[in-house]
């Protein structure tokens, strides 16, 4: 039996009455509770960061590439429409 869970450490429940299945916050998959520790110690060991903190930086770049996306457009397409 496994440990499947979000980014967060929390449960990942599957609910059939709901209309959209998305997990929002990653998820993370190990094969035991023993193997899901050592992932967890090993990566605090060597980065000093756990797997939240990373989840909430790529959220907050990804935003950013987005709104930077969304720039570019808005100006490609005014400038589009001056000619």
């Amino acid at each position: 039996m496994g440990i499947v869970c979000d980014a967060y450490h929390k449960p990942i429940f599957y609910d059939h009455t709901l209309d959209d299945y998305t997990v929002s916050n990653g998820i993370l998959i190990t094969k035991n509770k023993k193997v899901f520790e050592i992932i967890n110690e090993r990566l605090i060991n060597t980065t000093g960061n756990d797997m939240p903190y990373y989840h909430q930086k790529t959220t907050v770049e990804v935003e950013e590439y987005r709104r930077q996306k969304a720039i570019k457009a808005q100006k490609k397409k005014e400038e589009d429409a001056k000619l």
